[in-house]
């Protein structure tokens, strides 16, 4: 329910045509330019260490947290809800 509130905001009902107007269709044009870049700079600058898999390497886990459910602490400490912005 959580994400189908997101995705009416921008006009994605389900069960209804997605028909966005001009003004939409500019914003998100320029929300996926924003969104492209800050994946890249999350991906690629990641700031938690305990995320490589070795030591001075590149080579980094699929899931924040190390599971796909992106728990912190196996959920003691809750989810990574920004894993690019974890610190160590």
């Amino acid at each position: 329910m959580e994400m189908r509130g997101l995705f009416a905001s921008i006009g994605i009902i389900k069960g209804k045509k997605f028909a966005p107007d001009a003004r939409m269709k500019k914003i998100l044009t320029e929300a996926v330019a924003v969104a492209n870049a800050t994946a890249r700079a999350i991906f690629w600058y990641e700031r938690d260490q305990s995320e490589f898999l070795y030591e001075g390497s590149y080579w980094k886990r699929g899931f924040v947290g190390g599971n796909y459910q992106f728990l912190r602490d196996e959920g003691m400490g809750g989810r990574h809800l920004d894993g690019g912005h974890v610190l160590s």
